[in-house]
């Protein structure tokens, strides 16, 4: 029987001094906080998608660093793994994230390629001595820091080419000898966050490939991952601003200004009025978030009419993405009205599903060309 954990009360106890301190909070303060087995709740095999949202949710009205932070460990590691690998999280990680503070990360991007997965040039090979992964990988989170990481990087022993790459990711432990830091990057406003350049060449803590399947349903498992990775940054946006409104509403009861309160004068409550709203429309934006999380909590899509296959009878490429973002806005604007948001709130959402369906009903005879 696992406690419930209260996500709100439990950050509410951490210093300020700390998490606001001018050079970022340590990096043995994230390891403390994960060791203190108030955050168990993110690993053990009991958690649910929705827990780990409101985790990072309640992180982030206290620091956006710290939310990104766990939304790392937690969205683009231990959650691929243990969806993809469970066999693998419960013999060789599980027990070390429960208890003792390992930190977990992705690293996807290369020098020269960015975020082109198709041009990645990390190799992994069997050779003749085991497994060998190598490479050059840069601004992954937790650079330098975390203790896994899961790799990106194409099947040397299927050969090179213009051919559709083999692509996976490889489970690594890091160790100085394999993950070289190359070059520390500045923090641009991440100050808790390292990020830099990193030398691969790992043979003895490889672990294994993470998805299996073809090629191509290897492909959608690796968007599948890096979908739901996105989905808690809504978590932490809603958490972030409800701190602000919070914060904002405090100082102007209590600013007195020519003998009133800031709150009182029209100008100020205008202000006021579009923060509120950015904060109710990110607390739905984080119940769309959980809905979804919850209903894709493994890699079957939720809504598979935009899944579906031309040749199975579904819909264009094109339209497919199109259609997916017009059902996830009209989704966000159900909510908002059910909440009773006003029609000022959601202009903009209202305005982006018109372009949107002015879009789909131009290239209606040519969906396949729509290019997103």
């Amino acid at each position: 029987m696992v406690s419930r954990l209260d996500p709100d009360a439990l950050f509410g106890t951490l210093a300020d001094e700390t998490l606001l301190a001018p050079a970022g909070y340590p990096p043995d303060f994230l390891r403390g906080l994960l060791r203190s087995g108030g955050l168990a709740a993110l690993f053990n095999r009991e958690s649910t998608a929705r827990g780990n949202l409101e985790i990072v949710r309640a992180a982030a009205t206290r620091s956006v660093e710290l939310a990104l932070s766990l939304g790392i460990v937690v969205s683009l590691f231990t959650d691929p793994v243990r969806r993809f690998a469970p066999e693998l999280w419960r013999d060789h990680l599980e027990e070390g994230f429960l208890t003792r503070g390992w930190l977990g990360g992705m690293m996807i991007t290369e020098p020269g390629s960015g975020t082109d997965m198709l041009a990645c040039r990390t190799e992994y090979r069997m050779a003749a001595d085991g497994p060998v992964l190598a490479g050059i990988k840069h601004w992954a989170g937790l650079t330098a820091l975390a203790d896994y990481w899961l790799v990106l990087a194409r099947d040397g022993n299927d050969g090179k080419g213009f051919r559709f790459p083999s692509l996976n990711f490889y489970v690594c432990r890091a160790t100085p000898e394999s993950f070289v830091l190359l070059k520390a990057y500045g923090p641009a406003g991440l100050r808790s966050i390292p990020y830099g350049m990193t030398r691969i060449e790992a043979r003895e803590g490889v672990l294994g490939p993470l998805l299996s399947g073809s090629k191509t349903d290897r492909f959608r498992q690796i968007h599948s991952i890096l979908h739901r990775s996105r989905i808690s940054i809504a978590s932490l946006v809603c958490g972030a601003c409800a701190r602000m409104a919070e914060d904002v509403h405090r100082h102007l009861r209590e600013r007195m200004v020519f003998g009133k309160p800031l709150a009182s004068y029209g100008q100020v409550q205008a202000r006021m009025a579009e923060i509120d709203a950015a904060r109710d429309i990110s607390a739905v934006l984080h119940e769309v978030a959980c809905h979804e999380a919850e209903a894709a909590d493994w890699p079957q899509p939720s809504v598979d009419v935009f899944a579906a296959s031309e040749e199975s009878g579904g819909l264009p490429q094109g339209l497919r993405c199109l259609g997916g973002r017009i059902f996830a806005n009209a989704t966000v604007l159900r909510w908002c009205m059910e909440r009773g948001l006003p029609r000022r709130s959601v202009q903009p959402l209202l305005t982006r599903m018109t372009r949107d369906l002015m879009t789909a009903g131009t290239w209606r005879e040519d969906a396949g060309l729509i290019d997103y």
